[in-house]
């Protein structure tokens, strides 16, 4: 992966950052994953979608893997239902 990302210091401030560890987690990595071009992505059917700068395509199961962490030996992924219920705000 290549790039950057602009972080702002405000988030120190913003209801993200009084929230548990892994909503943090979660928003890092969105950050982290989205479009800085646009791209086509095609599917089985033959549709195609356009993902504009600033867009993601992804499913609550592909961020809990993007967020699992290793405790020990042992790799550990979020539950599904609290990502889903952050992302739906």
């Amino acid at each position: 992966m290549k790039g950057f990302i602009k972080d702002y210091r405000q988030e120190l401030d913003s209801l993200i950052w009084s929230m548990p560890p892994m909503y943090h987690r979660v928003w890092q990595y969105l950050k982290y994953m989205v479009n800085h071009e646009e791209r086509k992505v095609p599917f089985k059917d033959g549709s195609v979608i356009t993902v504009k700068p600033g867009q993601h395509l992804t499913s609550t199961r592909n961020i809990a893997k993007g967020v699992g962490f290793y405790e020990g030996v042992t790799w550990k992924e979020p539950n599904l239902k609290p990502s889903n219920r952050f992302l739906n705000g």
